[in-house]
């Protein structure tokens, strides 16, 4: 757990990414499955994805960590207590 790939100002990595997971609530689903968006740049674009299943901003894409797995995600919220 040494590395920690951040969830959020990610869309970049996001919108590279294939399967994507959220750290908070451990579900794993498509990218596709991405609509909501926070955190705007100045141009009114949102920059932090919200996850699609709980609503929080946990989401990571597989283009910047290690494939979305349950276990993977569990291992990020046992590390980081959320």
């Amino acid at each position: 757990m040494a590395d920690y790939f951040p969830s959020i100002n990610n869309r970049d990595a996001l919108l590279k990414s294939t399967i994507c997971g959220c750290h908070l609530c451990r579900r794993v689903f498509s990218s596709s499955e991405i609509h909501d968006w926070t955190d705007e740049d100045g141009q009114g674009i949102g920059q932090t994805a919200l996850c699609p299943r709980c609503g929080l901003d946990g989401v990571l894409g597989d283009a910047q960590s290690e494939p979305n797995t349950s276990a993977f995600l569990s291992r990020l919220k046992k590390a980081f207590g959320k």
